[in-house]
């Protein structure tokens, strides 16, 4: 059995100006197991936003966004994917399909109610 992580682009949120410009980014991690991807899968959203102050949608180097590829989008932000937080909450995402797969047991209660001895 593998864990499997998975990235993709789920919105984009543009600067409503007329340049649509992305200034922000949702992307959707699903984590799952591959035995059964439905039954043992746990997605989260993050979301990224983009300083955009000094975009200028006149440069060459502006895309428009009808250009737009979730490549070219994941490469503005992939760097981000490094940082310790993004690291903790994959790792996270990876503990809790693990733990659906292989749950822990209840342990032995401490206490029992018992039949008494006598009739």
């Amino acid at each position: 059995m593998s864990i499997i992580q998975k990235k993709k682009i789920k919105s984009l949120n543009v600067v409503n100006d007329g340049t649509n410009t992305v200034t922000n980014i949702v992307v959707e991690w699903h984590t799952y197991a591959d035995i059964d991807p439905e039954e043992y899968s746990e997605k989260q959203d993050k979301r990224f936003t983009l300083e955009t102050d000094e975009v200028d949608p006149t440069s060459d180097s502006f895309i428009p966004f009808n250009e737009l590829t979730e490549d070219i989008v994941f490469g503005w932000i992939q760097h981000r994917f490094e940082s310790p937080r993004i690291k903790e909450m994959e790792k996270g995402m990876v503990d809790m399909v693990n733990s659906r797969v292989y749950p822990t047991p209840a342990p032995e209660p401490s206490i029992i109610n018992k039949e008494l001895p006598w009739t």
